[in-house]
């Protein structure tokens, strides 16, 4: 991100950081934004000097380039963008919090939010669901799965699939314990599942399911795990 402007008052200091500059853009924009914000609260957080700290997270398109008298002309960013950010920052005290679009656009599991409750904002009409974002779990820590109380539609397919793989692991580890693993070299049998999609298409959804499906079986031990950015050589 790129601070574009520091603004100081008599008991606030305020920073304008934007990300997806001519020159500096990325395709995980808005999760960047994020995850800086959420540093950046942890940061003053730390400072026992610092009473709170409020961020808010927005995106849109913006008018990014010089304004004022070429005395005192400056490089700005300005649009309502821009300005609900501001809003979020008043409106919700001690939280980052981000709009409909930041969330869609961030790609992270929807666990790391939590819908607020709607507030008027000064100025601005129709500005949509506004969520909290919560740090990005940075330890390896299990993870319950989100229990449902409807049945998931459309991916019969699927799921019959998993089950079968379950089946034949099970069958196999069956044979292990009765060979008493001396001829394990035998079974070279070694199935992984891989679920791909779009955001926003129901993976998580699908993965908790598979998840409990496992779990019906008390032979089987099944983790659920949350990564982050640092699990992969690419955040994409």
């Amino acid at each position: 991100g790129t601070v574009n402007k520091v603004s100081l008052f008599d008991k606030d200091v305020m920073f304008l950081i934007i990300f997806g500059l001519r020159g500096n853009k990325h395709d995980l924009d808005c999760q960047l934004a994020l995850r800086c914000a959420a540093e950046i609260r942890d940061q003053y957080r730390s400072n026992a000097r610092v009473l709170s700290a409020s961020i808010g997270v927005t995106t849109g398109v913006s008018y990014c380039g010089v304004v004022g008298h070429f005395v005192r002309r400056e490089y700005s960013v300005i649009s309502v963008t821009v300005n609900k950010a501001a809003r979020l920052m008043m409106a919700y005290p001690k939280k980052v919090t981000c709009d409909k679009d930041t969330f869609m656009m961030s790609k992270l599991d929807p666990v790391h939010f939590t819908l607020q409750e709607a507030i008027e904002l000064k100025g601005l009409q129709n500005v949509g669901p506004i969520y909290e974002f919560k740090e990005i779990i940075p330890e390896r820590e299990m993870v319950k799965p989100v229990e449902y109380h409807f049945p998931i539609v459309g991916r019969d397919e699927i799921l019959e699939v998993f089950q079968e793989m379950l089946e034949d692991g099970m069958f196999l580890t069956e044979h292990l314990i009765a060979d008493g693993g001396t001829n394990i070299g035998s079974y070279t049998n070694q199935s992984c599942l891989l679920i791909r999609g779009k955001a926003q298409m129901g993976k998580t959804r699908l993965l908790n399911e598979l998840f409990h499906l496992a779990l019906k079986n008390k032979k089987i031990s099944a983790l659920r795990l949350t990564l982050t950015m640092a699990d992969s050589k690419k955040p994409f």
